[in-house]
Parts: C-alpha cells; sequence; structure tokens
C-alpha cells in the first residue's frame, strides 16, 4: 500500500507553514484535521536541536519528521481511533477513525524503515551525531521505547496482524537506529526493565509457520535488528549482562518470565526469513543463527541446535541447509576464501544443527565420499578449523576406510585437535553434533557440561574492560580500557579527562556536551531507567 506523507513540502520558506501537497494527497488533506497536523508538524521541527534542522541533516531530518509526526497521531488517535467509528463527513468524504488510525500505524512502520536506511548509509562519525540529534528531540526516544514495550502486552500478538503490532515493530525499528550509531545507548538499553522485558517476549512469541511465513520473518527481523550495529566494531556485552537477562523477570511478571531463553523455534524460523523477499542484503541463514548467540545461553543454544531440525518435518529444511554447509562454493560461485574463518564458523553452525535430522544422517551415510572430499577441499591450508567440522571429517575417515592413510598426516595437529578426532571416531553419527561442544568444540562429559550451563557467548566485564571492544570516544573515537561515561547522562563516553574537556565546549558549529547533557539525561536516560511500561499498557488496553 503506498504510503502518503504527512510532512508538507514547501516552496516558500517562513516561521509559520506554507504547505504544498501532491495531488494525490490533497484528498486526504482537505479534512480540518490537516491544519493540526501541518501545525504539528512545524512544531516538531521548531523542537528539533538547530544542527538537525541544517542542510547538512536535511535527510535525516525529513525521515525523522515523518517518523515523529506519525508516532505523534498514532498516540493522540488510540483511544478516538478505537472507540469511535467515524469522524465527521468533509468534503469528499473523511475515512472512518479506525480505518485511518490502521494507515497512519502501517505507515510508521514504513517511516521507521526509511529513517533506518538513511541513518544507514551516513559516514560513521556524521551517524553518531545524528543518534544524538535525534535523541535530544523532545520525546523521540520516548514514543520508540513505548511503542516497543507494546510486545509486554498478551495482545500484541505476530500471529494477529494489527495497529499495535505494527507501533510495537515500528518502536524495534527506531530504536535499532539510534541504537546502530550510538554504542553508549545500547550499552544504556540493557540496564532498561521496559527494553528487557519486551525484548524477552519478542523471543518467545515469535512464531515459526510456514502456513504465514510473514510471521515469522517479522520476529527474526525485529530481532537481528535490535541486535546489529550499523558498523564493524561495537562495544563487547560481557557475560554478566547477558546472563542476567535470559533470568530477567519483572517484578509483577509471571514465573516463566525469569527462565533463560529458547531459540529452536528461531532457528527454524531463520530459514523462513533467509528464504523471503525483505532479505534483501542476502543474508545467510548460519548468519542469521549466530547472531541470536548475542543473547543465549550456551547450554540453551546448544539443546536447541539440537532440537530445531531433528524431527522429520523438517527434513526439508534440514537437507538444504546441510547441502549449502558442506558445498565448494558460495552463493555467488566462488570457491571459499581460506582466510574465511568466519565462514567455516557459519558452515559448522549449520552442520551441527542439521546432524541430528534423520534425513541428513541417512544422506551422510550415503554419500561419505562424497562429503569428505569437500570437506577436505574447503579446510585445506587451514590451521582454526571448527571442532564441528574437525569431528565430522573424522568419523567420515573412520567410515570411509581412509584413516589409516590419514594418519601421518594428523601428527602435524595440535594436541586439542587430534584428541578430538580420536575421541571422535567412538561416536556414533547421531550422537556426534550432541556430544560436540558447540562453543569451546570439545567433546563433553556430564561434569564439564554441568559447568557451562549459565555460560555465554561473551567475555566477562573485567575481560570487556581489559580487551574490549570498548566503546569508542565521542571526541577522537579511540577505543581504550580507561574509557568512562559521562557520569549525568550515560551516554557520552570519552577516552580521558582532555578528551572530556574538549567534548565539554562548542567546536566548528557542532552541539557541545554542556549544551547537550541535561537534555540527555531528562530525554532519554530518566526515560530508560524510569520506564515506560504503564503508559504502553494504557495504550494497550485501549486497543
Amino acid at each position: 500500500m503506498p504510503c502518503h506523507t504527512l510532512s508538507p513540502s514547501t516552496k516558500k520558506e517562513s516561521a509559520s507553514s506554507d504547505v504544498s501537497t501532491s495531488s494525490s494527497d490533497r484528498a486526504v488533506l482537505s479534512s480540518p484535521s490537516v491544519k493540526a497536523v501541518s501545525s504539528l508538524f512545524w512544531e516538531m521541527r521548531r523542537q528539533m536541536p538547530e544542527e538537525l534542522r541544517g542542510v547538512e541533516f536535511a535527510s535525516v531530518r525529513e525521515a525523522a519528521l515523518d517518523v515523529a509526526v506519525h508516532s505523534n497521531l498514532c498516540m493522540r488517535l488510540w483511544p478516538g481511533g478505537a472507540k469511535e467509528e467515524t469522524e465527521t463527513a468533509q468534503e469528499g468524504g473523511a475515512l472512518p477513525s479506525l480505518q485511518k488510525w490502521h494507515r497512519i500505524c502501517r505507515e510508521l512502520a514504513a517511516f521507521s524503515e526509511t529513517l533506518r536506511r538513511v541513518i544507514f548509509f551516513l559516514p560513521r562519525e556524521k551517524g553518531f551525531r545524528a543518534s544524538m540529534l535525534l535523541l535530544l528531540t523532545p520525546g523521540f526516544f520516548r514514543s520508540a521505547l513505548t511503542f516497543f514495550s507494546f510486545f509486554s502486552s498478551p495482545s500484541c500478538d505476530f500471529k494477529k496482524p494489527s495497529p499495535m503490532l505494527s507501533c510495537a515493530l515500528s518502536g524495534a525499528v527506531i530504536l535499532s537506529t539510534l541504537m546502530g550509531r550510538n554504542e553508549a545507548l545500547r550499552l544504556l538499553m540493557w540496564k532498561s526493565t521496559d527494553f528487557k522485558r519486551a525484548l524477552k517476549l519478542v523471543v518467545k512469541k515469535a512464531p515459526f509457520s510456514k502456513k504465514k511465513p510473514e510471521e515469522s520473518v517479522a520476529a527474526v527481523y525485529c530481532i537481528e535488528c535490535l541486535l546489529s550495529s550499523f558498523h564493524g566494531t561495537k562495544a563487547a556485552l560481557s557475560h554478566e549482562t547477558i546472563r542476567d537477562f535470559n533470568y530477567f523477570k519483572a517484578p509483577d511478571a509471571e514465573e516463566e518470565e525469569g527462565q533463560p531463553l529458547d531459540f529452536s523455534h528461531l532457528l527454524r524460523a531463520a530459514v523462513l526469513s533467509h528464504r523471503s523477499k525483505r532479505n534483501q542484503e542476502g543474508r545467510k541463514w548460519s548468519s542469521i543463527a549466530m547472531k541470536f548467540q548475542d543473547i543465549a545461553l550456551r547450554n540453551q543454544y546448544h539443546d536447541a541446535a539440537q532440537s530445531a531440525f531433528a524431527s522429520s518435518d523438517a527434513n526439508g529444511d534440514a537437507l538444504g541447509l546441510f547441502d549449502l554447509a558442506i558445498s565448494d562454493f558460495d552463493t555467488n560461485g566462488n570457491p571459499p576464501s581460506n582466510s574465511s574463518s568466519l565462514n567455516l564458523e557459519e558452515r559448522a553452525t549449520a552442520v551441527r544443527c542439521t546432524l541430528p535430522n534423520p534425513a541428513v544422517r541417512e544422506f551422510v551415510s550415503k554419500r561419505k565420499r562424497m562429503i569428505l572430499a569437500r570437506l577436505e577441499s574447503m579446510t585445506k591450508d587451514i590451521s582454526e578449523v571448527p571442532g564441528m567440522i574437525v569431528s565430522l571429517q573424522a568419523w567420515l575417515h573412520t567410515h570411509t576406510e581412509v584413516l589409516s592413510r590419514r594418519r601421518r598426516k594428523l601428527q602435524g595437529l595440535s594436541r586439542s585437535r587430534h584428541d578430538l578426532e580420536v575421541n571422535t571416531r567412538k561416536l556414533s553419527l547421531e550422537a556426534l553434533a550432541s556430544e560436540c561442544d558447540p562453543f569451546n568444540e570439545i567433546i563433553l562429559d556430564p561434569q564439564y557440561g554441568e559447568k557451562l550451563e549459565n555460560r555465554t557467548f561473551h567475555p566477562s566485564k573485567v575481560e570487556c574492560r581489559k580487551r574490549g571492544p570498548q566503546p569508542a570516544c565521542v571526541v577522537c573515537a579511540s577505543r581504550v580500557p580507561t574509557f568512562q561515561f559521562c557520569s549525568v547522562c550515560k551516554l557520552a563516553v570519552y577516552c580521558g579527562k582532555e578528551c572530556q574537556k574538549k567534548g565539554w565546549k562548542t567546536q566548528d558549529g557542532i552541539l557541545s556536551h554542556r549544551q547537550a547533557c541535561h537534555k540527555l539525561r531528562k530525554s532519554v536516560t530518566d526515560v530508560a531507567f524510569q520506564g515506560v511500561f504503564v503508559e504502553s499498557q494504557c495504550f494497550s488496553k485501549l486497543s
């Protein structure tokens, strides 16, 4: 459905509102409510920081205004749109209130995606500045967190498309846009009760449905957005943060909310996301699946990997993924790069998840020599091979009777890899994946498995501080273990006192932290810590 922007385009600049609209918009904008929309637009424009109103950030400003106006309209129309059937008819007829509300909520989702794309393609420093300027815009962050918190409501469900779901997804996209260029904000959000509550429920509510794949695709996309960064390096989350998130339980929540997350349904849903038209970036299933590791406990992810494709109804998906994992070529037809360890890690993830499937095990048993040849080709001259790949190779060596010819080549392997191969030969194919630890890549015994029960993919807080990657200084962009946050707003990161003094002053027309600090605390930090859950639930009761 085409979206009609409510942002007026001006031909003559004035301090008030000279509004010029396209012919396609005039019918919709002919009612008195348009004057209110126009007034709202200009009022929000005036509230934006001066730097955001300049030419440099014109594209960000226009996209953000569309989001801000539609967010405000969604909230204003919420009670009336849910309770009243129609508005007073105007010339040409007016849309029913409920229908207009639905349309505006859908448009908000579209404009949120537009803003995300605009900021995604900005240079790194400019993108960070854009994020900070949007955070300084009154109500911008608050409305995003309020909308995202709709996921905490039982009535917000991926299986039931509604204006509430559209707004909740919009909130997720807007938050991800702000966090994508702002590492300090991303770290701050993991201290927000509202954010953690809503994200846990997104994971739990995410459906897997081949009959309605769009439901699964929307859920996976929502989680991906919130866990992604717009550049390669991002400040590391700590083990303690993700462990506490898994056991997080809001004071008024049910007991089951405090249980660790299960990702088996999401691993299946990621297949649908990988195949969807929405996946314009061509993300592979394995890269999507590995993204979930960012918020998982090790043992929970391991269990999910063993169960996701284990049933016979997953035969088709499992065989397809396994074939991709052992293929000698990537999606572009190029041989895999020997220097790409991530490529092998992704292949290992696919093998680990699909080996429990009976159809895959039957395929491996019948095509042992072909599979072994492919694995040896892709691991040639690579010293660091994931344990899952090593284990499968060792099993294939044993069962194709070529182990004796390969025995002398094992002399050059590290002791840990040699032990891994020796231990693996004793396992059945069915036990191969379940007995191979997906993180340290060693054979588990029950005692060692118990020790890993609450481990995550992340280093401890101490290791994060020492080894990083640490958040970048807002002045010089350096990443050092001695970094410090602003004690007031928690959103400015400095490498030392010199940069802190420099950032406190206005330079080259850029907003100084002295001007922004207390505004950021009021608009962002206090909102994140004090919460918007009660406010979001008031809206949910009206829908």
